[in-house]
């Protein structure tokens, strides 16, 4: 009889591990905003508070690269099914010249964005743009459901134009409103500080600060960002499922990578270095 209670026992204790481990399974696949979080801080720990490397492979435990997974995952499952493809060129952008590139590219955007989604591609070659209105205006304007796709880091550059010495906080970034579902993938953002005095983020994301609205499913893929007076990534409150991968940001004035107020988000094979100001990636939640 104690052999059998013994047996019960025991069963009765794996069943109660497996139906535990459904639970678990389930909470990710329905996306707690409970559980994230936590993993989230769990991996946020191996960041460098300074020094020059970034770079999240090999400095996880198998947990980890198994959340990793999961959130990269449900973020291509978001990503645009529109398969509208233009490009950029066919609305004035034209590589390598002297002029502003900007609202041509923006004019592609939101032509993509009217249709319902797709993407904006960029040749390869030096896009210049400029400053808008109000620093809070940025330069481009990422829209949901919309992907800019260029021809690789260091082949396709948006640089920002000689001499115009403005604010602009984000050479691209998010409406103040909320978005949700847009990538820049594959280009170098190029702030241009040997020649300009305001102080330029790179890339920039977030709801209006203060707000309970959140971004959701922002993705920068392949990105690098260099020679900005400020932040190179500047993702901001609040951003849910913010994925940064294979990014780069280098000879930034402030942070490399400054993570503000984001949950259930990844930063994998990232690299910051020669920063100007303080450390190379910050933290805050």
């Amino acid at each position: 009889m104690n052999s059998l209670d013994e047996k019960d026992r025991f069963s009765m204790m794996r069943c109660g591990i497996y139906f535990g481990l459904l639970i678990f399974i389930f909470t990710l696949e329905t996306g707690s905003q409970d559980v994230y979080p936590k993993y989230l801080s769990q991996f946020m720990k191996f960041w460098p508070t300074r020094g020059v490397d970034l770079n999240l492979d090999g400095s996880v435990n198998s947990l980890d690269v198994f959340l990793l997974t999961q959130y990269w995952h449900r973020s291509l499952s978001a990503m645009p099914e529109n398969s509208l493809v233009v490009n950029a060129s066919s609305f004035g952008a034209i590589e390598n010249d002297a002029l502003s590139d900007m609202d041509a590219i923006q004019s592609a955007i939101d032509y993509v964005f009217m249709q319902g989604g797709g993407t904006v591609k960029l040749n390869a070659g030096t896009f210049l743009i400029q400053n808008r209105n109000t620093a809070s205006e940025g330069s481009l304007e990422i829209k949901d459901n919309v992907s800019l796709v260029g021809a690789g880091i260091g082949i396709t550059v948006l640089k920002l134009m000689d001499n115009l010495n403005k604010d602009i906080h984000g050479l691209i970034r998010n409406s103040y409103l909320v978005n949700a579902n847009s990538t820049i993938q594959d280009f170098t953002l190029d702030g241009n500080r040997q020649n300009n005095t305001g102080r330029v983020i790179g890339f920039f994301c977030g709801t209006s600060p203060g707000s309970l609205d959140t971004d959701v499913d922002i993705r920068c893929i392949r990105i690098e960002i260099q020679h900005c007076r400020d932040y190179g990534f500047d993702p901001h409150e609040r951003t849910t499922r913010l994925y940064l991968i294979d990014c780069l940001a280098h000879d930034n004035g402030l942070d490399g990578f400054a993570i503000d107020y984001c949950n259930d988000s990844v930063l994998q094979g990232c690299k910051a270095w020669n920063k100007i100001g303080r450390a190379s990636c910050r933290e805050r939640v």
